[in-house]
């Protein structure tokens, strides 16, 4: 299976990442959330009518997701070179 992310530059993945962040906070402070760790905003959103928890969630996943690819290629950058 391959990645649909791979070709996308780290300075793109943290412009979509902070958009995501930003369209979040917009609806949470809309919806009468405050903004709180993942966790938290996941449990308050339980609250919500499908559509908007959906939203929440969604926009939660795809933030987090970015994060672990960042994440995932700085450890790969950080790793030693094997000689193998």
């Amino acid at each position: 299976m391959s990645n649909p992310f791979a070709e996308l530059d780290t300075d793109t993945l943290l412009a979509r990442k902070d958009a995501l962040v930003l369209d979040l906070m917009r609806r949470l402070a809309r919806l009468g959330i405050a903004p709180d760790y993942a966790y938290a905003v996941m449990l308050s959103a339980r609250t919500l009518p499908a559509d908007e928890r959906i939203a929440v969630l969604e926009a939660l996943a795809e933030i987090e997701a970015i994060k672990y690819t960042l994440a995932a290629r700085r450890v790969r950058e950080l790793e030693p070179e094997t000689g193998a």
